[in-house]
């Protein structure tokens, strides 16, 4: 009989601190809402309003502008349109919070390879050796994963560029029973040590003077990847490329 009623008023706490831990979930969903719509309204207006400003700048006394001034006026809206693409990422990373996911068996092999075909469009002058490891797959959400992918080789494409001949490989391997995928490059690299600052958002480990970008694509890839209760690593030697690697529906070290 004590057992049973232990039993029950056990159940019942965990009822509790179950609906407890929802609310609570719920509100941090409502509250990055809230940060969400303030970014597009209230950050955002006064980006529009610099921009416009700039514009009426040029239109009106666009023959009594001298050079150095031109200059300045540049100089301000790079800095304004910079400003403008972080917030529109930051917002884009904080939508993805609120998507639900559509799992279903995704063509990691197919996929690498238009976005493949896509990035040697860009730029057709450019030697780069894709090698792709045919039927790849895993199960999660298509167009989550497909972001993942893109970013991963968008970024080992940029980070190649002062390669005479670029390799960027996509593949996995088996560790601990589990599928390790993996988008390989021989580009600048990075130092080691700063792996962890990779998937910060607006954290750039080089100059954006030599490589563009918003600092935001890592913090996706990581974003999606943890959203499939995934994990994402890297390892990188300066001067000798990087390798980043994720796993979908099961972390490291976790047995199948």
């Amino acid at each position: 009989m004590n057992e049973l009623v232990n039993s029950q008023r056990m159940l019942e706490k965990s009822k509790k601190l179950l609906k407890s831990r929802t609310d609570k979930l719920e509100w941090m969903l409502l509250e990055m809402r809230f940060f969400t719509r303030s970014i597009s309204h209230d950050l955002k207006a006064p980006i529009r309003n610099i921009k416009g400003y700039l514009q009426l700048i040029f239109d009106q006394y666009k023959g009594k502008l001298d050079v150095k001034l031109k200059e300045y006026i540049n100089k301000i809206s790079s800095i304004v349109e910079k400003q403008d693409d972080l917030l529109d990422s930051l917002i884009y990373l904080s939508k993805l919070a609120h998507k639900e996911i559509n799992a279903r068996k995704f063509d990691i092999s197919g996929a690498a390879l238009t976005i493949s075909d896509g990035l040697k469009a860009r730029d057709p002058a450019r030697k780069v050796t894709f090698t792709i490891q045919d039927d790849l797959t895993c199960k999660g959400d298509r167009d989550l994963l497909w972001l993942v992918l893109e970013n991963l080789l968008d970024n080992a494409w940029k980070f190649t560029r002062k390669k005479q001949e670029a390799i960027i490989e996509v593949g996995s391997f088996q560790e601990n029973g589990q599928d390790v995928f993996f988008v390989k490059d021989n580009g600048t690299g990075y130092n080691d040590k700063y792996a962890n600052d990779l998937f910060v958002p607006f954290q750039r480990l080089h100059s954006s003077k030599d490589f563009e970008g918003s600092g935001i694509g890592l913090a996706t890839v990581a974003h999606v990847i943890k959203m499939h209760r995934g994990e994402v690593w890297s390892e990188s030697k300066e001067g000798f490329g990087s390798v980043f690697y994720f796993t979908i529906g099961a972390r490291r070290g976790d047995q199948s």
